[in-house]
């Protein structure tokens, strides 16, 4: 038996036929219990694939929605275009990322700007970061890096040090915005 999945893509415009694009063919024999549903590395292939079709419609049509001035509504010329890489909680995703001429109508000091490397500053998402942060609470980084390896479809194993880095990058930027810890709110 060959078993296929594919994600159709549907357009909000009815104008827009449906794409159907292939994410994952898994071939079986006959029943076992070893044969039975999907395994770990078959779901892994199967969530990273639809991560990156999903994610690519989405950030064309967010593109799209950048492509005119906010004040005059005039289409933006586009610069060039680069990828950036971001990492979810689903793996790392290779986005297209367009860089756009900022209009003449107001002044900026910039002259260029990527509305997606801008709305992923980060690189990483916030599931993945929080995902990144509670386990280590739980378990030691070694643990946490081990089952975060193991059950997501993560192309590379994270390092504790990667690990406790996000934990301390994010408990700084908690109390950066409780405004705890900066020694003039100390001596208050």
């Amino acid at each position: 038996m060959r078993i296929r999945v594919q994600v159709i893509l549907e357009s909000d415009q009815e104008a827009v036929p449906p794409h159907v694009e292939e994410v994952a063919s898994f071939e079986r024999g006959p029943l076992s219990p070893e044969t039975l549903g999907l395994r770990l590395d078959e779901a892994k292939q199967m969530l990273a694939g639809v991560q990156q079709v999903m994610t690519e419609s989405q950030v064309e049509e967010y593109v799209e929605q950048q492509r005119q001035c906010s004040h005059c509504q005039q289409p933006l010329a586009r610069k060039g275009h680069y990828q950036i890489r971001v990492r979810t909680l689903f793996g790392k995703l290779t986005l297209s990322s367009p860089r756009l001429y900022t209009c003449s109508c107001h002044p900026c000091q910039k002259r260029s700007w990527s509305p997606v490397a801008a709305l992923f500053s980060e690189r990483s998402t916030p599931e993945l970061l929080c995902q990144e942060v509670r386990w280590p609470s739980l378990l030691s980084y070694g643990v946490t890096m081990k089952l975060l390896g193991d059950l997501l479809p993560m192309e590379h194993q994270l390092s504790t040090s990667t690990i406790s880095r996000y934990v301390h990058q994010i408990a700084e930027r908690f109390e950066g915005e409780l405004g705890v810890g900066s020694k003039a709110n100390v001596a208050k």
